[in-house]
């Protein structure tokens, strides 16, 4: 009879039996104490007499008969089955002995006990009672069913594997983690190479494959010898069946370890290559009791991930799905303690998770002591930073330093970054006494981290964000105490803040420190960013067109330390030399903004309306004639409201302003497109940059000061046909021109449409207001407007309905 009860359905049910009640593998604690875990680790193997009448009652056929023995070769038996041979002899010779020295003992009177009458069930039980070995308990663990225990020498080769990874893992000096790992190893399809051997090539060649789109069925002939029919039926018989038999997941669990190793890879590629749904389903059902390794099953979802997440994307219910399965399958608790080829998988798991979620799981594999590569902990550094979290991103960028302190010099320029990025998130405070104080600066400068000058400019950002130019400079003056020297990109920040603060103090102060460095008054960005400083905030030690010259001139110093000097001697702006040539000759060219600033300077000057229109007619032959440096200016507004701001003086100019704006609206040559080809990436425009609000602006401005209210409101007419915005400063001219000229009905109608368009009246409004002498007609006027609104807006809706 069956040690697990009579026939099939006998050892079926009690087999299940204890399939059902045995804990899942993954929640198998290991005991926090050494010691423990040390007992743990020398007594991993199963129980000899567990395995032997387990895996006799499991091979036994479905008939009552017992089958024949086969024929034993005795000088191929192994040692074990000799010692047992040995064990049975020796016991049988002394329960010999003991009925032989009973029999000799004297007769003893005999006492009669009443014995309990059995029930069916206790009769059955001690029916199926083995009488070779002793059944295992109902809670014996999954792993002593079904050939899943290892033999000696392999537990012995496991041990040594193991080892050999952790004294290769140098933040695993504690061998603690030495049972856990034997845990988890022994409960995979592949407790000794922890990947099918053919694994990596095969997975090789379906990326290769996909990539290349090489159908499905010549790909799936270099993958397996199987025959896909077979296949699919294995495939069948484990995903699609009645709902009456077993769920997936038990019928998995049926096969032996050898046969379920041996088919799994063959599924699952098959499955990658036909179908990425049920590839899902089946990684969610195999991935349970001894399953394959974490690194096989990680493999898989970087693969769905890489050429079918659309795929999943494209319905919420499938998205949801993917998600679900790729966070069981990949879950922290799966993850190996010491797999360095898992770390991938487990990143694409952190890809998924919310926040609560991240910050559990990374508790939880600083708890239990699981390895993470340095890839992984900056990937959790970074989740943590863009969530906000600072105290978490603190202490994984405390570990990351803590346990690669030997890597150091290789990993310290992405530890830097790491700071950089945490710091943007840092705040701090003045104190009375004109002290600073910092949030998490000091605290990354606790962990040893020393600030270089990428940390010193998100330092010097923050201040900035702030406005706190004087924290900015202290802290530039603590760089330089360190002897950290600020780059290009300190001073261009301080600078850019400074002109839009309009702290003329700041600015001179920046513009000194950058002229002593000639590395950094050279650095084309920087020049432009300073010849704009000097714009918009020029030195003038005289008044007047001289003053406006002598600034010129300055700009024009910075302006020769960097770039070539030939354009702007092309547009004569300044006159030949030939020892400037000369010196310019190893310069590089100029930007398009160093180039629109100099103009404009040029232009600030005040030249001769005759001289200003030679230079726009020198400035269309070079474009015409696709000049590499001039032509490039073209692309936007800047340069031809400069023309327009430098023409607006003199009534006898306002039509050549309109002969800038026809410019500006008709198509380019066809050089010059050419050029323009060869100096952008992108599409090129067939025409100059469009009038901008600035450039219909400054027109209307220039004929509203020379008192041509006609043309000005023409040119209203002609802005709201083409569809430009009127802004407050176009209805501050507006109002401007009426009023000088006491059309106070225009003015007053005027405001009330600035107003409907919600500009609100500002301090040039009333000024411009106040050129109109009769203001009692105004406030008329006004009043008589706003009690006119309400019954304009009920005549416009019943106009819509």
């Amino acid at each position: 009879m069956s040690p697990l009860g009579g026939g099939k359905a006998g050892l079926r049910s009690q087999l299940f039996g204890i399939l059902s009640t045995v804990a899942h593998a993954d929640s198998v604690r290991i005991p926090s104490n050494t010691s423990i875990a040390r007992k743990q680790f020398t007594s991993l193997s199963p129980s000899s007499r567990y395995a032997t009448s387990l895996r006799s009652s499991y091979d036994e056929p479905d008939s009552e008969i017992p089958p024949p023995e086969p024929t034993v070769n005795r000088s191929l038996r192994d040692p074990e089955s000799s010692s047992r041979r040995k064990g049975l002899a020796r016991r049988r010779k002394s329960e010999e002995t003991g009925r032989h020295e009973q029999n000799e003992q004297p007769q003893h009177r005999r006492i009669d006990i009443p014995q309990r009458k059995q029930t069916p069930t206790s009769r059955v039980n001690e029916q199926s009672k083995p009488t070779h070995s002793v059944a295992p308990p109902i809670s014996a663990p999954l792993r002593y069913l079904k050939g899943y225990n290892l033999s000696q020498p392999k537990r012995r080769q496991l041990r040594g594997k193991i080892e050999s990874e952790c004294a290769g893992i140098q933040s695993y000096g504690d061998h603690a983690v030495h049972p856990s790992e034997y845990l988890v190893r022994e409960m995979s399809l592949y407790p000794l190479t922890h990947i099918h051997p053919s694994w990596k090539k095969n997975l090789k060649t379906l990326y290769d494959h996909k990539r290349r789109n090489v159908p499905v069925s010549e790909t799936w002939r270099l993958l397996s010898t199987e025959d896909s029919e077979v296949v699919r039926r294995w495939i069948k018989s484990i995903l699609s069946s009645p709902r009456t038999e077993p769920p997936p997941s038990a019928r998995w669990r049926r096969l032996c370890r050898t046969e379920a190793a041996r088919r799994w890879p063959i599924m699952i590629l098959w499955l990658l290559l036909h179908s990425p749904a049920q590839a899902l389903r089946f990684l969610e059902v195999t991935t349970t009791r001894f399953s394959p390794s974490f690194p096989m099953v990680a493999d898989c979802f970087i693969f769905l991930e890489r050429f079918h997440v659309a795929e999943f994307q494209d319905s919420p219910k499938l998205k949801s799905r993917y998600t679900r399965v790729l966070e069981h399958c990949l879950r922290p608790e799966v993850l190996p303690y010491l797999s360095r080829d898992s770390q991938t998988g487990f990143r694409l798991y952190l890809k998924y998770c919310e926040h609560h979620n991240l910050v559990k799981c990374f508790n939880y594999v600083l708890k239990n002591q699981k390895f993470l590569s340095l890839e992984t902990l900056f990937y959790f550094t970074d989740l943590f930073t863009k969530n906000g979290d600072i105290s978490a991103a603190l202490t994984s960028l405390r570990l990351l330093i803590m346990r690669f302190e030997s890597q150091k010099p290789v990993g310290y320029q992405k530890i830097s970054d790491r700071c950089c990025n945490l710091l943007k998130l840092d705040r701090y405070t003045r104190q009375d006494d004109g002290t600073i104080s910092f949030d998490i600066l000091p605290r990354i400068l606790q962990m040893g981290v020393q600030p270089d000058l990428s940390i010193f400019n998100i330092v010097v950002s923050n201040a900035l964000r702030a406005d706190d130019l004087d924290t900015a400079l202290q802290i530039v003056q603590l760089m330089e105490n360190q002897g950290v020297t600020p780059d290009s990109y300190t001073h261009l920040s301080i600078l850019h803040h400074a002109v839009r603060l309009r702290d003329h103090e700041k600015v001179d102060h920046v513009l000194s420190k950058i002229a002593k460095v000639d590395s950094l008054s050279t650095q084309p960005h920087l020049v432009s960013k300073t010849l704009h400083a000097m714009l918009l905030f020029p030195h003038n030690s005289s008044p007047g067109q001289t003053g406006s010259m002598e600034s010129f001139h300055k700009m024009l110093d910075v302006y020769k330390k960097s770039h070539q000097i030939q354009p702007l001697v092309d547009l004569g702006l300044v006159p030949r030399s030939q020892n400037d040539e000369l010196l310019s000759a190893s310069k590089s060219p100029p930007s398009s903004q160093a180039l629109n600033i100099m103009i404009t300077a040029h232009l600030r000057t005040r030249p001769h309306a005759d001289k200003i229109w030679r230079y726009f007619t020198r400035f269309q032959g070079l474009v015409a004639s696709g000049h590499p440096m001039i032509t490039p200016l073209i692309s936007t507004d800047y340069v031809f409201n400069s023309f327009l701001m430098a023409l607006r003086f003199e009534p006898q100019t306002i039509y050549k302003c309109f002969k800038i704006l026809n410019y500006m609206l008709q198509p380019l040559p066809e050089v010059a497109v050419q050029t323009m080809k060869a100096h952008h990436s992108g599409p090129v425009p067939l025409r100059p940059a469009q009038p901008s609000q600035r450039t219909w602006t400054i027109l209307l401005n220039t004929l509203i000061s020379h008192n041509q209210m006609q043309a000005a409101e023409s040119l209203y007419k002609t802005m709201k046909e083409r569809g430009v915005e009127i802004n407050d400063v176009a209805w501050n001219i507006l109002i401007r021109g009426y009023a000088c000229n006491q059309m106070v009905e225009a003015a007053a109608n005027a405001l009330k449409e600035m107003e409907r368009q919600s500009w609100s009246p500002d301090g040039h409004t009333v000024k411009a207001l106040g050129f109109i002498e009769n203001q009692e007609l105004l406030r008329t006027l006004l009043d008589r407007l706003d009690a006119s609104e309400p019954e304009l807006e009920k005549s416009k809706l019943v106009t819509k309905q």
